[in-house]
């Protein structure tokens, strides 16, 4: 999934995930050419991988400074 922010600075790359094995090694999807994409030709983007529970699994092991993990719990605390 792809969302281009309100003020058009950010593009969020994300990703969704129900099962990740430890050892399957998760890598993000290819990025898409930003320019194909209207308004996203300026924007940064931002890789985001959502998963049920970032605790566990594969989830754990991914780098945070490449990739924001969301996890169930943050998606439904936000929707409070």
């Amino acid at each position: 999934m792809a969302a281009l922010s309100v003020d058009g600075e950010r593009l969020l790359m994300g990703e969704a995930k129900w099962r990740m094995k430890a050892d399957a090694g998760w890598k993000p999807a290819p990025r898409v050419r930003l320019e194909a994409l209207p308004g996203a030709a300026k924007a940064k983007a931002v890789q985001s991988l959502f998963v049920p529970d970032a605790a566990t699994g594969a989830a754990a092991e991914i780098d945070a400074a490449n990739v924001s993990v969301v996890d169930a719990r943050t998606v439904m605390e936000v929707l409070r």
